[in-house]
């Protein structure tokens, strides 16, 4: 569509972003696309669909394409697209999580702190894992994995803790031993480990992740403070290979054309009928291709398990684009239909991915709802932006004076500030004034878009608020009145992707077992909360598309409703309107918490095992005091331990008891 893209017809208000005298900033390649989408559709976008092309746009997206290097994070460095395309391009064979994620990178994650928090990570995890009994098969899914920091400190913690930890590793290996690990493996089974990532660059960061640790045990030589020497030979991992864009495409291609094929041959439209069947067709032949690759790939690996029997647990490890793809029953590769077999008990992870996820943003105004929308900058609004920048200097100087350090785990060091809900909200201005300019700004240059507000109600308004065609609220005289009554100038943000998510996650618990636990920063509410980082340095979140993280605080009271309320009262509505008696047999788990981090943390026993860690021998006064830096960073409330929340979706023990923690 930005083919057909002409300034002069689609946008011919626009300023003249070339000429440095207007004080824009460089251009990115994804905010060209943006820019001529926005111009050929003639209106705004949202939101949130503003916030998923900045993040996972196939071409230009933040996690799908990461940064080179530094350099390629900041404004300066950047002359012309040429320039970024080429930092953008070179070297796509190896892992930049790096450029993320630490030091180096935008952001800083409690894994990459210290391996405390994976430790407890994992205590939870047993726990949950020997109330189903310790079963013999289990998958472990981890959503959004980042640099593969959590999924490492996990395995290697679960390995080192006799009986349940090497019973959860034997499991993970579809049940330990090397003939039955040799026979089955990674191969059309969907035991082991499953990482949701839609990057394929992260994915090779994190398969570096795991390679590096496998190499490291193989040799002996264990990681982290007072854990001794590693134990040689006592796993191995299965990398499963994953299909790349292009095939994924060329999948897609072969499909619309079978499908034009069926629509000439019956002379009509293509019923639902047929569609069904095409569809199952197509996955049959996918789950067979991928079987023949896998049996094919991993020939020699299977053969060097027979031979060597020192390697007691070979993990398979997946790679998916979403949890959708991730199987639930075992053997779900081999069969016909994707759903054969034995349900396989689940444990997920999800650690601050759901801020990630698009949010859509409404205001309340004199003329009632209306939906915050993203458009190109006009030539009139820089005045506006002006002012602004005044005021921005004064809270540049106010941030920086409450910067902190923090040590990442490899001795580098960042300076750094928790993201915050409240210093970033501003009353908007007048109802007829749309905001071009939110409070914080990118130093002296201007982002090419602005912030507007749409002028009637949206398609978001009516399916998330609830409102109908003339802008009035339905629904419960509760839901009625809060909407009615909020003052002008509310904002709510609305995250439809994390509501539908941690429902897909209840329902797969109900099937299969297992639970789920859920860590990010946010509240039981919704707020203005969406900002954007660069460098730990907070910018304008419509500055420079896909060069910088967008994010938003996790509506954790949503969150639980969704699980808690909304599933069972659309359970309840299914059973009505299908008009069956009530299925008694149901069992679904609900929501636990949201608990704060630190309240998390300490009851997993983050605290005896960072002193056990400082008594050690062979841990120096240096280590010592990294370890209670690191845990005071988690755990304080002045730093992540009251901010960042934590939330479980799991079974109730004997049908009374909450998880443990919580």
């Amino acid at each position: 569509m930005t083919s057909l893209y002409d300034p002069k017809i689609h946008l011919p208000s626009k300023p003249d972003f070339s000429n440095p005298r207007n004080n824009y900033e460089p251009a990115t390649p994804l905010g060209e696309e943006i820019m001529k989408y926005i111009g050929v559709i003639g209106a705004p976008i949202t939101l949130a669909e503003y916030m998923e092309r900045c993040l996972r746009d196939e071409e230009y997206g933040y996690y799908t394409n990461p940064p080179l290097r530094p350099s390629s994070s900041s404004q300066s460095e950047f002359d012309s697209l040429d320039t970024m395309e080429e930092e953008r391009g070179n070297d796509r064979g190896r892992g930049r999580g790096h450029w993320l994620i630490g030091k180096a990178g935008d952001f800083t994650t409690a894994p990459e702190i210290s391996q405390i928090f994976g430790e407890c990570v994992t205590i939870w995890l047993l726990t949950q894992y020997e109330a189903l009994g310790k079963p013999s098969r289990i998958q472990l899914v981890e959503l959004g994995p980042g640099r593969g920091t959590l999924m490492c400190d996990v395995l290697r913690s679960a390995r080192g803790i006799k009986g349940p930890g090497e019973d959860f590793i034997r499991a993970l290996a579809g049940g330990g031993g090397g003939v039955s690990v040799s026979v089955g493996g990674g191969v059309g089974n969907s035991h082991g480990v499953h990482f949701v990532e839609i990057s394929e660059n992260l994915r090779i960061t994190q398969r570096e992740a795991l390679q590096k640790m496998q190499d490291d045990e193989r040799q002996g030589q264990g990681q982290g403070q007072g854990q001794g020497q590693g134990i040689p030979g006592l796993w191995s991992f299965d990398f499963i290979p994953w299909k790349s864009r292009d095939e994924t495409q060329r999948q897609v291609e072969e499909f619309v054309t079978k499908l034009k094929q069926v629509k000439a041959s019956q002379g009509g439209d293509i019923t639902v009928e047929t569609l069904s069947t095409l569809m199952e067709e197509k996955q049959k032949h996918q789950q067979q291709e991928k079987h023949l690759q896998q049996s094919s790939d991993h020939l020699g690996s299977i053969k060097t398990t027979h031979e060597n029997d020192s390697f007691l647990s070979t993990i398979p490890v997946h790679w998916h684009s979403s949890l959708d793809s991730v199987p639930w029953k075992r053997n779900a590769y081999l069969s016909t239909n994707g759903e054969d077999g034995e349900p396989i008990p689940t444990f997920i992870i999800g650690q601050e991915f759901f801020d990630a996820l698009p949010v859509h943003v409404f205001q309340k105004t004199q003329n009632g709802w209306r939906e915050q929308m993203v458009d190109v900058a006009m030539e009139d609004d820089d005045d506006d932006y002006d002012d602004d920048e005044k005021e921005q200097g004064t809270k540049e100087r106010e941030r920086e004076a409450t910067k902190v350090i923090v040590q990442m785990r490899d001795g580098t060091f960042a300076k750094t500030k928790a993201p915050s809900s409240t210093t970033t909200t501003t009353l908007p201005p007048p109802p007829q004034q749309q905001p071009n300019a939110k409070t914080w700004k990118n130093g002296k240059k201007k982002p090419r878009f602005r912030h507007v507000l749409s002028p009637g109600i949206t398609p978001a308004l009516r399916a998330l608020l609830h409102l109908d065609d003339d802008g009035n609220p339905t629904g419960t005289k509760e839901q009625i009145d809060t909407l009615n009554n909020a003052p002008v100038g509310t904002i709510l943000e609305v995250c439809p992707e994390g509501l539908a998510l941690v429902q897909d996650i209840a329902l797969r618990i109900e099937a299969c077992r297992g639970a789920a636990i859920i860590f990010d920063y946010g509240n039981d509410g919704s707020r203005d909360t969406m900002r954007a980082f660069r460098k730990h340095e907070q910018v304008d979140v419509l500055s420079s598309p896909g060069t910088v993280d967008i994010t938003a605080d996790v509506d954790f009271g949503a969150l639980k409703n969704a699980v808690n309320i909304d599933l069972r009262v659309m359970g309840k509505e299914n059973e009505k309107k299908n008009e069956r008696k009530k299925d008694t047999t149901r069992n679904l788990p609900f929501a636990f918490g949201p608990k704060t981090q630190g309240h998390f943390l300490a009851s997993m026993g983050a605290v005896e095992r960072t002193i056990q860690l400082i008594e050690d021998d062979s841990t120096t006064d240096e280590q010592a005091e990294e370890l209670c830096t690191a845990l005071e960073r988690l755990m304080s409330k002045e730093e992540m331990g009251e901010r960042f929340k934590v939330l479980a979706i799991a079974h109730k023990k004997d049908g009374i008891f909450a998880p443990a923690g919580f």
